[in-house]
């Protein structure tokens, strides 16, 4: 840049223009590389977390011999990053009576894949997880998380479910209009709004602390 002519040189100026196009066309190129690498990176992370969110249960037994589960099922990659923040970083296991490195969630894309997993618990004598959580809309083809919990009580499933989405009340409503009727008879105990992360965090980390209570109180 230092022998570039002065820009007032009609030679000059187009001299800067062209170097200003070529600088920025090598800043593009910058761009689209860094971009380019930001996706693989995302691709290679979401890749192994469907591998993972698409695993089978496993046991996991405590010292007492019995095993505690969590299952989850959202068809949103996104909403299973929260799920695993939440469960392997964020949630306080101290005062449980179950130790973290004991303590085992897994995670469906969708309704009807939870309730294979479940019944296949039931075949293997397996105790009932006791938390299920469930979106609500997980595509066309699929349950949605209300069919998702009257099918599990309907195949004998007694442990908490909690319903976590973004659709409102109103909108469950006009698709189930005895939606209400579920939460009176705690087919469904819990609705969660998922825009409500901080919420979410707080009743998620309540249900862990009543389902196992600190045995030292």
């Amino acid at each position: 840049m230092e022998n570039t002519p002065k820009v007032g040189n009609e030679s000059g100026i187009l001299t800067v223009r062209v170097l200003k196009i070529k600088q920025n066309n090598s800043d593009s190129k910058v761009k689209a590389s860094e971009i380019l690498e930001g996706h693989k990176e995302f691709e290679m992370k979401r890749s192994n977390l469907m591998k993972y969110a698409r695993s089978e249960p496993k046991e996991i037994k405590t010292t007492s011999g019995k095993i505690f589960s969590v299952l989850i099922c959202d068809d949103d990659t996104f909403q299973h990053l929260f799920y695993q923040n939440f469960f392997d970083k964020i949630a306080n296991y101290d005062n449980l009576s179950i130790p973290k490195n004991e303590f085992h969630y897994d995670i469906s894309y969708s309704g009807n894949e939870l309730i294979m997993k479940y019944q296949k618990m039931q075949k293997e004598g397996i105790k009932d997880p006791p938390l299920v959580i469930t979106d609500y809309y997980m595509g066309k083809t699929n349950l949605t998380g209300v069919s998702t919990a009257i099918e599990l009580r309907k195949i004998g499933y007694k442990g908490h479910i909690i319903l976590r989405t973004s659709e409102t009340r109103e909108e469950i409503i006009k698709n189930n209009p005895n939606f209400q009727k579920l939460l009176d008879e705690e087919t469904i105990n819990c609705l969660l709004d998922k825009s409500n992360l901080s919420a979410s965090k707080d009743i998620l980390q309540s249900y862990l602390n009543k389902i196992f209570p600190d045995p030292k109180v």
